[in-house]
């Protein structure tokens, strides 16, 4: 777990009432997984900063397509409920095919100002959102 990228996803991305709990739960290892499944309801992101992506979504190869058009890195750091990928930084695509329908997950490509935000499993389609605190992407 690399706290200092989680404290500039938690500063840039939810909503001042929610981010000193934000911050306890990530670093006690009883309450991370909490934290990660609530992430995903609109209590705890900051609303003004998601943008909703409507387009269908067939594979993980369609959110890597749209991420590198906005100009992710290769790496990225992952928040997940998965264990084994929870906490880690990953090569994008790596990090992707895990975590896309396999929700709730956060991955942050640029720490503090964007991150790709995908909800829990849901009867039909996740909802997904980029979390943008730089100017509209593409």
């Amino acid at each position: 777990m690399d706290q200092n990228i989680e404290s500039q996803i938690i500063s840039a991305f939810l909503v001042t009432r929610k981010k000193e709990r934000a911050k306890y739960e990530l670093q006690n290892e009883k309450k991370r997984r909490h934290f990660i499944w609530e992430i995903s309801g609109c209590s705890y992101y900051d609303e003004k900063y998601a943008q909703r992506i409507l387009q269908p979504v067939s594979s993980y190869q369609t959110i890597y397509n749209l991420l590198k058009k906005n100009g992710a890195p290769d790496t990225c750091y992952v928040l997940c409920a998965d264990k084994n990928f929870d906490g880690l930084t990953l090569p994008l695509d790596v990090a992707l095919k895990h975590v896309v329908f396999n929700g709730p997950a956060l991955i942050s490509c640029n720490h503090g100002r964007w991150a790709y935000l995908e909800d829990g499993p849901t009867i039909g389609a996740a909802n997904r959102y980029l979390l943008i605190r730089t100017p509209t992407l593409k």
